[in-house]
């Protein structure tokens, strides 16, 4: 939405008319990772069945985006600090030699070497005041590339943010039915067995959710690559919902993989370009076939930007979260074109606005209120990007060892079969969509029937509002009659659509009574879509909705 005085924020409220389901509970988003969850019996109480998820539920006010900015995420107005260091500086050398040549000289100007490694003969420096890059680099080797280092950490709490238009926040939570939403099935014990993924945070700590001999770890704080260090609840909580093992109460998406901690984060989730870039490196050394990466920052460093390169030349897939800042530009690294950047929904398949967006955004997994593994047998409740960006890295490891298909084909396949949300096709909010794990799995069967309505949409054109519905083919088989009921007030009207293929969403657009958005009563929509010559096998998605659409001035 556009940000402008006197802005008009069209709101929908929306009542599932599904009986004999009861709704995941609203939960505002509070934080990203901090409050443990309360005794089991308080988690919120869900029903609803396995891989039926509902588009929105519940009687909570949502905002409703305007069709003409969809493609340009809610922003803040000034641009994302970079995150610059200050007197510290990445430099890479031709070879070791120059390398070397060059760490003498740094410590005879006075200059302190923080960190080195052989990859790209990079180099980690620190200089005090009055002391120049120039003046150490007079005379001596030239570097092939050099920057300042830049800050890298965890992602923002997703608290309300400032400089977003004011609005109710409230999302509604997954608590432990995460997995069902996605469509993973009841026995996924096997999934991700033989897979390596490296958890690059903070240092994934002890948890019966982790049991056994699949955690290995690395420390790259302090210079120095040790087999353990300290750990942080984030990770901790990562780790959990990537390959939490069943049976604990937090089962991850891919609970048989390997799982390496990198420790690259320090314990208040700040780190730097350098040591990501090396964490990265040595993760793919130690033979890590994915890298989840729930963090990020807003500069380039040209020595993430390699090590990134680095892994995609190897095959490996790194999945990284698009921050929680609400812009419409992503972090880095999921900004980089070999990256699968992630984003966050809630449980009613709504985007958080605080869910960066932009260019490169390719998917959107939950991230509202996920009960995760927390130190020793505590539970958090997790939200923001970094709890969505596991999920979707377990869902790579679980195709990976489950399919012939290679890492390019896996992250195609979550692209290709994602819930297309917002706008038909690929969009800056939400990319290709939600990930959907069933509709992955359910690919190669015939015969699958299901059509699927969106959450409605709203433009003005000339003056006059529109009401956009977006329905989309999440079957198998070609869609050969849809049929759209819709009532306007009280006007009742059938929409045929013919010849939908397979993952094609089309959209239909009705007009709207302007006068009647401005009063209180506001204008009564009620819609569903019907498959009327086969069986729909997911009738929940297109289920009859009643919508109140009113125009509130902000």
């Amino acid at each position: 939405m556009h940000r402008k005085r006197g802005i008009l924020v069209l709101l929908v409220v929306v009542v599932l008319a599904v009986w004999g389901i009861r709704r995941l509970s609203p939960r505002t988003v509070r934080r990203d990772l901090s409050y443990p969850l309360p005794a089991r019996s308080g988690s919120p109480a869900v029903t609803v069945p396995v891989f039926q998820r509902l588009p929105v539920s519940g009687d909570a006010v949502v905002p409703v985006r305007d069709v003409t900015t969809a493609h340009t995420p809610v922003r803040r107005i000034s641009k994302p600090d970079p995150g610059v260091i200050p007197g510290e500086y990445v430099l890479s050398f031709y070879d070791e030699a120059d390398q070397q040549r060059f760490i003498r000289q740094v410590q005879s100007a006075g200059g302190v070497v923080v960190d080195r490694m052989p990859f790209a003969h990079a180099v980690r420096i620190r200089l005090e005041p009055g002391l120049s890059l120039d003046d150490v680099l007079a005379g001596g080797p030239v570097p092939v590339d050099q920057s300042p280092n830049l800050m890298v950490r965890v992602p923002s709490s997703p608290d309300p943010v400032p400089g977003l238009p004011a609005m109710d926040h409230s999302y509604t939570g997954f608590g432990d039915q995460v997995l069902d939403w996605l469509g993973v099935p009841q026995d996924n014990s096997r999934w991700g067995a033989g897979i390596t993924v490296a958890v690059l945070d903070g240092g994934v700590g002890d948890s019966p959710a982790l049991a056994g001999d699949r955690l290995k770890r690395l420390d790259l704080l302090n210079g120095t690559v040790a087999a353990d260090g300290q750990s942080s609840l984030h990770a901790t909580a990562v780790a959990s919902l990537l390959a939490g093992l069943p049976g604990d109460g937090v089962t991850g998406v891919a609970p048989a993989c390997n799982v390496l901690s990198v420790r690259v984060l320090d314990a208040d989730g700040s780190g730097n370009a350098f040591t990501v870039a090396k964490g990265i490196v040595a993760a793919v050394d130690a033979g890590a076939r994915i890298l989840n990466l729930s963090l990020g920052g807003y500069g380039d460093a040209y020595i993430m930007r390699q090590a990134i390169q680095y892994a995609t030349e190897r095959g490996v897939i790194v999945v990284a979260a698009a921050g929680n800042d609400g812009l419409g530009e992503l972090a880095y690294p999921a900004r980089y074109e070999q990256v699968v950047a992630v984003g966050a929904v809630d449980a009613a398949g709504q985007r958080l606005l605080v869910s960066n967006g932009g260019a490169g955004i390719d998917v959107m997994a939950p991230g509202v209120g996920i009960q995760a593994a927390g130190e020793g047998t505590n539970r958090v409740s997790f939200s923001g990007t970094s709890a969505a960006v596991p999920l979707v890295s377990g869902a790579l490891a679980a195709l990976l060892s489950q399919d012939a298909a290679g890492p390019a084909d896996v992250a195609r396949l979550l692209r290709q079969y994602a819930d297309d949300a917002g706008l038909p096709g690929i969009d800056e909010e939400y990319g290709h969509g939600v990930l959907n794990i069933q509709r992955v799995l359910e690919r190669a069967e015939p015969g699958i029937h299901d059509v699927a309505v969106g959450t409605p949409l709203v433009k003005e054109t000339g003056g006059v509002p529109y009401l956009t519905l977006v329905i989309q083919n999440r079957g198998t088989e070609m869609l050969d009659k849809i049929e759209l009921d819709l009532d306007i007030d009280g006007v009742a009207s059938v929409h045929g659509i013919y010849r939908v293929p397979v993952g094609v969403s089309v959209a239909r657009e009705f007009r709207l009574d302007g006068r009647r958005l401005v009063q209180p009563e506001g204008v009564h929509v009620r819609y569903a879509a019907r498959l009327p010559d086969v069986i729909d096998v997911r009738p929940l998605n297109n289920a009859p909705r009643s919508v109140t659409l009113r125009q509130e001035t902000r």
